[in-house]
């Protein structure tokens, strides 16, 4: 029986080490104020809602902290900035009181209740929560690392530590790693926690509530920048629209004036081609007035021949009339002798 407790002590030792912070060297000294680490939880504590508007100071922040650093672009309007502070050291939680909600796994309603950190005379971290439970709270400076325990009698049937990264002197947020000794170590749920006993208007609003104002703006900018996208892109749908309309009238003149122009060289070829029957024409009348010539010409022929022959008639008769005068002598002639 003995054996068997040193032997459960012996794992719950080695359990508990195993939920120990563990150092990261990849984590700078200093942080920006107000930036989250990891998602959002899809449920916020509403009673961690403070009125907005109100700024909250750094924590813990030195005389020779950085100075405001602003970069502006001139094409762009938004202004950024970065504030750095030092880190947030171990006296920050010593009797600090915290309220938290904390969302198991597999659950629907957040489980609210507070914790306060103590430091007992003999050095020892007690956490001592509002259920009546006791456990552990431990911060790791060096790597901003804040964890509280719960033990359930003792710690012999398990133990649930809250655990995340210090990012902000007034909320933390993280998950809930527990075992049992049924169940080996695993994450069961998330938490958040705003610190007690200061001012709403000095703590500000929650980092988690500020992340959804900013992922609502970023919709609606990504919202606007793809509505104008959309815009633009009917606008150069319009104009290419018009373009192919201007492209399919030009195309239509180009048409229009190819066949007018093949119209037009048809009326030239026919007008060739008269041209072309009207010289023939004028070829053959030329032809027919040179024939009717030659037989104007060779009529003028045969008259003069006629005439040439009639002539020639003329003084054989003559010459005939002649002979016989010459024959009768000084015989009248029968016109005289008809006397």
């Amino acid at each position: 029986m003995l054996a068997y407790k040193i032997c459960l002590f012996s794992t719950l030792l080695a359990i508990s080490a195993a939920f120990a912070p563990h150092s990261n060297g990849a984590r700078s000294a200093t942080a920006p104020s107000r930036k989250l680490v990891g998602g959002n939880l899809n449920t916020a504590i509403h009673s961690a809602s403070v009125s907005e508007g109100g700024a909250a100071p750094l924590a813990q922040t030195s005389d020779d902290a950085a100075p405001l650093a602003q970069t502006s672009d001139e094409d762009d309007d938004e202004e950024w900035e970065l504030e750095e502070f030092e880190n947030l050291t171990e006296p920050d939680f010593y009797g600090s009181e915290w309220k938290i909600g904390t969302l198991m796994d597999g659950k629907k309603k957040i489980v609210e209740t507070w914790c306060r950190c103590v430091v007992k005379e003999d050095g020892q971290f007690l956490a001592i929560w509002g259920d009546g439970a006791e456990g552990k709270w431990n911060f790791d400076s060096t790597n901003q690392f804040f964890s509280i325990s719960k033990d359930t009698f003792g710690g012999w049937f398990g133990k649930q530590i809250w655990a995340g990264a210090v990012e902000d002197y007034y909320f933390m947020e993280g998950t809930v790693r527990g075992w049992s000794p049924l169940s080996p170590a695993s994450v069961v749920g998330q938490w958040q926690m705003k610190r007690l006993g200061i001012d709403p208007d000095e703590a500000g609003v929650a980092p988690w509530f500020e992340t959804e104002d900013e992922a609502t703006e970023d919709e609606e900018n990504n919202t606007e920048i793809v509505s104008k996208e959309t815009e633009d892109e009917e606008k150069s749908t319009d104009v290419i629209a018009k373009e192919t309309q201007d492209e399919e009238k030009s195309t239509d003149v180009i048409v229009k004036e190819t066949q007018d122009e093949e119209n037009s060289t048809d009326v030239v070829a026919k007008e060739t081609k008269d041209e072309e029957k009207s010289t023939e024409v004028v070829a053959k009348e030329t032809q027919d007035e040179a024939k009717s010539t030659d037989v104007v010409a060779k009529e003028t022929q045969d008259e003069a021949k006629s005439t040439d022959v009639v002539a020639k008639e003329t003084q054989d008769e003559e010459k005939s009339t002649k002979v016989a005068k010459e024959s009768d002598g000084d015989s009248p002639s029968p016109k005289e002798q008809a006397k």
